[in-house]
């Protein structure tokens, strides 16, 4: 399977400036999520970025980097910028890993790589199941709901009534797959919907897309870098792995 992982690292964050240089167990968090993105197979990896001084620390661990125009308003469309740079080709399999999922391993990511090619669909993540009612109502954490094909309903942060919908809502993990054709489409997509949640993921089912959903079951949590109490969490985790 030929894929490409771009990695989307933006350095101003509002709850944790400078986000993908804090280290984790001594090296910086982009570069944790670079190694599993190299140990997944994968053709090329490059990291997407707004910001020279993360893609001077990409390059001094022996990375590739690209530094994109500051005014992207999602890691799809500064992968888009990238995608048109290197003159990718329309059937080219693009992996998105978000440069602050530092727990995503190399076998997640080639994982989503093959559940693309020769299928109806044009885009894919994954998902886990919620056993915790705290990270249903957390609005840091991205939930999904998806229909009994395992499509994408819909994204959200904040559910209020946990009760109701705790054996089938989902939490979303940072992860896309999909091909270079997709990507052109989906940077002229507009959608209203996409700013009540601030999810760019609602872009794609407003134009009536598939999103198809690899659900997993995993016995060590998947959690992305938003909040300080999140990073601690993960930097135990990696500590203890």
């Amino acid at each position: 399977m030929s894929f490409i992982v771009i990695i989307p690292a933006r350095l101003n964050s509002s709850r944790l400036p400078k986000k993908p240089l804090i280290t984790i167990n001594g090296i910086p968090m982009i570069i944790h999520v670079m190694r599993n993105a190299l140990n997944s197979y994968a053709n090329k990896v490059i990291v997407a970025t707004d910001h020279y001084s993360i893609a001077e620390v990409v390059k001094q661990f022996g990375g590739e980097a690209y530094i994109t125009h500051n005014n992207h308003n999602s890691g799809t469309e500064r992968i888009s910028e990238v995608v048109k740079y290197y003159e990718l080709l329309d059937n080219q399999i693009i992996v998105n890993v978000q440069g602050d999922e530092p727990l995503i391993s190399s076998t997640l990511i080639n994982q989503i790589a093959n559940t693309l090619p020769n299928k109806n669909y044009n885009m894919s993540t994954i998902a886990i199941p919620i056993h915790n009612t705290q990270e249903i109502i957390n609005p840091n954490v991205v939930k999904l709901i998806v229909n009994k094909y395992n499509y994408a309903i819909y994204f959200t942060r904040t559910i209020k009534n946990s009760i109701y919908v705790k054996d089938i809502v989902l939490k979303h993990i940072g992860i896309y797959a999909y091909n270079v054709s997709f990507i052109k489409d989906y940077k002229n997509f507009r959608s209203p919907i996409e700013h009540i949640e601030n999810l760019e993921q609602l872009r794609v089912l407003w134009y009536g897309e598939k999103i198809y959903t690899l659900i997993i079951n995993k016995s060590k949590p998947i959690i992305g870098v938003d909040t300080l109490e999140s990073l601690n969490q993960v930097r135990f985790l990696m500590k203890n792995n």
